[in-house]
């Protein structure tokens, strides 16, 4: 699982980078709907290869695998990048992911460039960069290594992505609607951002000492962390 984050990171950044650069002369339309196409085909890849190997592993299927895996990191920014970049011109004033927006900064009063945005912001950067490097070194590989036995058997897996991605990430991205739960100091915003760094040796001494009530908690955390400080 950590050569597929691996396979899918570095061609999402890539690709952000490129499209961020030309985003002025590609058509929002054909990008979205080139992207739909490639989720669509890349997915239906997964389901030939599985039938074509008849389910067996090797180095075959794993080369094969870890290049589907980083078609989805293209597709992914090619979609998500084009949905929400164009999102921004109609002046919507929700939050979006820093991932998700591929660059696209709107200001009414002034255009400014990539460079001037960049050390403007820079400690928004490293904080992104902190957000993801910290979180991608856990999920998916560090969990899916925690091979011990559990009560919840072949669900275990299942229940921590759940709770991880789809409850309490979703969760932390509208924490923000409240205001008075909004943490605007750039400094906080550090603090926090490093001090994640300490869920390291707390997931290695659950994985290795505690149940997997423990491992939910902390992957709850997590999740809601991740979901929080990178909106």
């Amino acid at each position: 699982m950590r050569a597929f984050t691996i396979s899918y990171q570095p061609f999402a950044l890539i690709t952000t980078l490129i499209l961020a650069h030309y985003e002025s002369w590609i058509d929002t339309r054909l990008r979205n709907l080139w992207g739909y196409t490639l989720f669509f085909a890349f997915s239906l890849s997964v389901i030939v290869l599985d039938l074509a190997t008849s389910g067996k592993g090797g180095i075959g299927t794993f080369i094969g695998l870890c290049t589907i895996f980083a078609c989805f990191g293209i597709a992914h920014v090619v979609v998500q990048g084009g949905v929400f970049g164009e999102l921004a011109f109609l002046c919507v004033l929700s939050s979006f992911r820093p991932l998700l927006v591929v660059g696209v900064v709107a200001n009414q009063r002034e255009l400014l460039s990539h460079r001037i945005l960049f050390l403007q912001n820079i400690d928004y950067v490293f904080d992104v960069v902190m957000i993801y490097v910290l979180t991608l070194s856990i999920m998916p590989g560090f969990l899916y290594e925690d091979t011990g036995q559990h009560k919840l058997g072949t669900w275990y897996p299942l229940v921590l992505m759940t709770v991880y991605n789809n409850v309490m990430d979703l969760i932390a991205s509208y924490i923000l609607l409240i205001t008075f739960l909004k943490l605007e100091s750039r400094k906080g915003l550090l603090v926090a951002t490093l001090s994640r760094f300490l869920l390291i040796p707390a997931f290695y001494f659950a994985a290795k000492y505690g149940d997997q009530g423990w491992m939910i908690l902390l992957l709850s955390y997590l999740g809601l962390s991740n979901g929080y400080l990178a909106v």
